[in-house]
């Protein structure tokens, strides 16, 4: 019995891609002229966006900062503990033995 499917060798499997690879490198090298200035036109344009990002985070600093120290000063000294529990007398000021 014959087999109806042809045999394809490693070579015409591996044609497409190396199509692919030879189109990639003439798209490349037409396109490296261009890759320095974009470069150069990405740097310049990200300059005042990060100059407005550096602006905002100051602000938010800014703001926040008053709020922080408030809030600390009105948060009572006390975190969570007696003074009891604490190892201190009430109204002796020393330590308990």
């Amino acid at each position: 019995m014959v087999d109806p499917s042809p045999q394809r060798s490693w070579l015409d499997a591996l044609a497409p891609a190396l199509d692919l690879v030879t189109g990639l490198g003439i798209l490349q090298l037409a396109l490296f002229p261009l890759a320095l200035p974009v470069i150069a036109l990405v740097a310049v344009l990200a300059v005042p966006l990060a100059l407005a990002a550096l602006a905002a985070g100051l602000l938010v600093a800014a703001l926040a900062l008053p709020a922080r120290l408030l809030a600390r000063r009105l948060r009572p000294r006390a975190r969570g503990r007696p003074a009891a529990a604490a190892g201190y007398a009430p109204g002796e000021g020393s330590c308990v033995s």
